[in-house]
């Protein structure tokens, strides 16, 4: 058992704890297997918990309480949020990971028709997460090439999830995604391109050469997690709920249902050479119904720190250049090495300085919890992704690839 001042009982629980759980795997990364083997649980017994009927819960919920970005607030019924609300005070509001503690974090996810012909396809690397940020992002290895000229393997998907994701491209990528008709689209990538991809989207990435290629992949807790639409949701029927958008018109609701269910944008050209000044750079913003949703570059010289006025947003912050940068609020600092990354609560200011030659290039990722409108944004997943996807609003509890 944990060792804290309160420990995570089966109690504190709410009675939908284990489909609740379903989600926190998905939202985390991790399969049943995976995370199994990071905490050293027995898989059958997680699996019986995963399908309500684990008669030994108490490891399962050690583990989920002291993993790094679980919000324990979902998983507790009404009578222990009291008990748990000192630990969620003390979350603080700046929270590090660096390279190496990223690395340690790592795990390889097959993919294929069968079990024999699996092939190793994503190398996951955690970053910095904070439990009570929208923003649960992660570091991907491609390890699968292929050319983006045509259609890949159908079992290379995943079902897509429940979360809004964004995404960030290192190097020269694909991404693979099918519309509600089954028909696959491919945007080819290069280093510094963007994406923003709307929930239950199928989708999968490859490289194309044989170098593994990278991603900062950001999925974000988006409209469709409003408590009051998904109660809601949660008590019609799929019919019921579909008329229900159907006939949801709000004003100017064409100017966000006309966008495409992935929004992507080419590459910027951006240099590490030595430059007199630091700047910000948005690469991706204006996601329709979601205005504090974005991807900027943080371009930091050696002649002149930059400042990141405080947000009222959630942020992230990933080094994604060879250049470190020193990092500084309040009386805190921290060396933001290559690789290494940041979670940033709201109106926190943020100072980084270089003393490199060569410019550091800094990923930083923002978003304000259910922003947008969540009729509308599930009127636009039903128009784009179709019916089935309103009904993984309702009950979202599998898993977000086999």
């Amino acid at each position: 058992m944990v060792n804290d001042e309160h420990s995570l009982t089966i109690n504190d629980c709410h009675s939908e704890v284990s489909a609740t759980v379903r989600r926190i795997l998905n939202q985390i990364k991790h399969t049943s297997d995976s995370f199994a083997s990071t905490h050293k649980l027995q898989i059958e017994n997680l699996n019986a918990f995963l399908a309500g009927a684990a008669s030994n819960p108490q490891p399962i919920l050690d583990a989920l309480y002291c993993h790094p970005g679980v919000d324990i607030q979902t998983l507790l019924n009404t009578n222990s949020l009291k008990k748990f609300k000192k630990k969620i005070s003390q979350v603080p509001p700046v929270i590090t990971m660096t390279e190496l503690e990223s690395r340690k974090t790592s795990r390889i996810f097959q993919r294929g028709p069968n079990q024999e012909q699996k092939v190793p396809f994503y190398r996951y690397f955690d970053t910095a997460t904070s439990p009570l940020s929208p923003l649960r992002p992660e570091l991907i290895e491609q390890l699968t090439c292929a050319d983006g000229s045509s259609p890949i393997e159908k079992s290379y998907f995943n079902r897509g999830h429940f979360e809004d994701q964004m995404t960030l491209y290192l190097g020269d990528l694909n991404l693979h995604w099918t519309d509600k008709f089954s028909q696959q689209h491919i945007f080819i990538a290069n280093k510094f391109s963007s994406s923003y991809k709307l929930p239950f989207v199928p989708h999968t990435f490859t490289a194309r050469t044989n170098i593994p290629s990278r991603i900062l992949a950001v999925t974000y807790i988006g409209p469709i997690a409003n408590s009051e639409f998904t109660a809601l949701a949660k008590k019609l029927t799929l019919d019921e709920l579909c008329s229900v958008l159907d006939e949801y018109n709000p004003a100017n609701s064409r100017e966000v249902l006309d966008g495409e269910s992935v929004v992507t944008n080419k590459s910027l050209q951006v240099s590490e050479k030595i430059s007199d000044t630091s700047t910000s750079v948005r690469l991706l913003n204006g996601i329709p119904g979601q205005p504090n949703s974005a991807i900027s570059l943080l371009i930091v010289s050696l002649c002149e720190p930059l400042v990141l006025s405080p947000s009222p947003n959630y942020q992230w912050i990933f080094n994604c250049s060879e250049t470190s940068v020193e990092v500084t609020w309040a009386s805190n600092k921290f060396h933001l090495t290559p690789d290494s990354s940041m979670s940033v609560a709201p109106n926190i200011e943020l100072k980084f300085q270089n003393q490199n030659l060569r410019s550091a290039i800094i990923a930083c990722f923002s978003a304000r919890a259910g922003d947008g409108d969540p009729f509308m944004h599930a009127k636009k997943i039903l128009e784009h992704v179709g019916p089935e996807a309103i009904s993984r609003i309702q009950h979202e509890t599998n898993q977000w690839f086999d």
